[in-house]
């Protein structure tokens, strides 16, 4: 049975703050057959978008955001780069702004894998504010049409960077409807990104419950 623990529910559920759940329990226990069950409730019109995250992948800067925007432009890993743009760019048809513009090639270069050679921290912390721009336009733009559900499934395998972007896109308190749905074990590794927000617990069933 689901144990309800929101440590974060006032900041949650009031005043448009970030619009996230935590879906946390062992291995096998049903974290993910409860996601698909409500993912395959949503209403009509919902846009629901799912990526896994892989232990093969953990150490790789980025692979589990680049994953979700694979999943969101519909594009493979091994397109080439002008085709990355143009998709991107298909996608963000309605923003038009230089700022936008400049976002696509740091999308792009996730979705191709490249490998960006950064000069120094400043930089990277550059090319990291720039990803976590790039991905928020990018979800915002598609929430414009209709609501959005993500599920990012297996959170315990995610890579170091992307647990930061994904932390720093759910600290914003704009009234965008998309929902974030987080699946992971616990582990100490991914406590501190999920530690503020409204989880549902998923543990075994009790001797007089199984009865």
């Amino acid at each position: 049975p689901p144990d309800s623990k929101a440590p974060g529910a006032a900041a949650a559920d009031g005043g448009g703050e970030l619009l996230a759940r935590v879906v946390v329990g062992e291995m096998g226990i049903g974290k993910t057959a409860l996601v698909e069950a409500f993912v395959s409730e949503l209403p009509e019109g919902t846009t629901a978008y799912r990526v896994e995250c892989s232990p093969v992948k953990i150490d790789l800067p980025y692979a589990a955001v680049s994953d979700l925007l694979r999943e969101v432009t519909g594009l493979a890993a091994d397109v080439d780069f002008e085709a990355a743009c143009e998709g991107v760019r298909t996608v963000l048809q309605s923003r038009r702004s230089p700022r936008a513009q400049r976002l696509v090639t740091r999308l792009a270069e996730l979705i191709v894998g490249k490998e960006v050679e950064l000069q120094d921290e400043d930089a990277a912390a550059h090319h990291h504010d720039l990803v976590v721009h790039g991905v928020r336009l990018l979800f915002g733009t598609i929430a414009d049409d209709a609501p959005v559900v993500i599920v990012i499934d297996g959170l315990q395998w995610a890579d170091k960077v992307s647990l930061q972007v994904i932390k720093r896109l759910l600290e914003r308190s704009e009234a965008t409807p998309v929902l974030t749905v987080l699946v992971t074990r616990s582990d100490e590794r991914v406590n501190s990104y999920i530690e503020d927000m409204v989880r549902t617990e998923l543990r075994g069933l009790g001797a007089d419950e199984q009865v």
